[in-house]
């Protein structure tokens, strides 16, 4: 879990500037759904590499969360992006490192409990 969140935090103003750009009007619908899909992808426990594989489990969600925040991040319109980028970074010295946290932890929980449903329900 601590390799996730290293990973995290290499990515979080990424993460955040496509947090950000998500209540932005001017984002296109597409993106806005397939940053939704992605997020999906990522607490769902329908994985393509179940995390029962030895370190294959957690690689494929190493790999999505960053590619996904790429190419996401490049499907901006410029403006959009611009302007994610700005409020991203007043936030992060605001310390919007905490509400970042909090949501990754809220994420968390949410794979936590997807999970235990998923054993419960299928298991």
């Amino acid at each position: 879990m601590g390799r996730i969140f290293g990973l995290l935090k290499v990515f979080r103003r990424d993460l955040m500037v496509m947090m950000i750009a998500a209540y932005n009007k001017k984002t296109p619908l597409k993106v806005k759904f397939l940053a939704l899909m992605a997020f999906c992808y990522v607490i769902s426990p329908i994985d393509a590499l179940p995390e029962t594989v030895p370190f294959a489990g957690l690689i494929d969600d190493m790999v999505i969360i960053p590619a996904a925040t790429y190419g996401l991040k490049k499907m901006l319109p410029k403006d959009v992006a611009k302007s994610s980028e700005e409020k991203a970074d007043r936030a992060i010295k605001k310390g919007g490192m905490i509400v970042l946290a909090a949501a990754l932890i809220i994420l968390f929980w949410i794979v936590l409990i997807g999970c235990f449903l998923y054993w419960l329900i299928w298991g």
